[in-house]
């Protein structure tokens, strides 16, 4: 098992989620541990929202934490509730999101895992910006970018981080507009399309699809508010066909919409 679990990581890394988890169900057919399934589980709910498969990862997030909860291992069942929280967070179940991602960052502290820690933090920083308060968000994803800068933290994690930052500050830019706060908006901007470029920089050096064109999305939009559109064109047709060529539905639409 551990053979495929590394092979559906790869194929995840290189933004061929259908692939990876395709590999992980067919792990599920098999006999086994409580604690492997519970960590097919996880993965499997971890990589099924990029592929728009909501209702799935709920149902995987939420068998990973019952069976976490039997086995006592409190760095699985952090990310069994990281999981989880992320998927509530989709279905802005703000309420639901914000406490369980908080037992996944105890949980996480428990095991000893700076590595869960901010994931912790920066699905809370996520669900903080959906739930309205996005200069709160960016708050708990600098603090797990700062993590993620260290040298046992992995590439997806670190590409994570960034690419959250960027699509928070764009709210930021967004709020301040509307208040017509032209020196926060500036600010904003600066940071997004800073966050955007690095963010786009490590997708590229990763070889993922997936990062690469969510990357491209944030720094269209934040280029759209600072350059002439034709100069943003080519962004959107970059990602626009990482989007249809990997199917990744959600960008697809963004890209149609600009």
């Amino acid at each position: 098992m551990k053979a495929q679990l590394a092979q559906a990581r790869h194929l995840a890394a290189r933004g061929e989620y259908a692939k990876a988890t395709a590999l992980l169900r067919s792990q599920l057919d098999l006999p086994l541990r409580e604690r492997d399934r519970a960590r097919i589980l996880a993965l499997l709910a971890h990589h099924l929202p990029r592929q728009g498969e909501l209702h799935e990862a709920l149902r995987r997030a939420s068998e990973a934490v019952a069976l976490s909860s039997k086995i006592d291992d409190a760095a699985l069942m952090s990310a069994s509730l990281i999981s989880l929280g992320y998927v509530y967070a989709q279905y802005l179940m703000g309420r639901e999101a914000l406490d369980t991602t908080w037992q996944g960052l105890h949980e996480a502290r428990r095991a000893g895992r700076p590595d869960l820690e901010a994931w912790a933090l920066n699905r809370l920083g996520l669900t903080c910006a959906s739930l309205g308060h996005p200069e709160q968000g960016c708050h708990y994803t600098e603090q797990a970018l700062e993590i993620a800068q260290g040298p046992q933290a992995d590439h997806e994690l670190r590409f994570s981080c960034l690419n959250n930052l960027a699509f928070i500050w764009l709210q930021v830019h967004e709020e301040a507009r509307r208040e017509q706060d032209r020196r926060r908006a500036g600010r904003a901007l600066e940071q997004a399309t800073h966050c955007a470029e690095q963010s786009l920089r490590l997708g590229r050096q990763m070889d993922s699809r997936f990062c690469t064109a969510i990357a491209l999305s944030n720094l269209a939009e934040a280029r759209l508010f600072e350059a002439p559109s034709p100069e943003v064109l080519p962004l959107i047709e970059e990602y626009e066909a990482l989007a249809r060529t990997h199917g990744y539905p959600d960008l697809q639409v963004q890209a149609r919409l600009r």
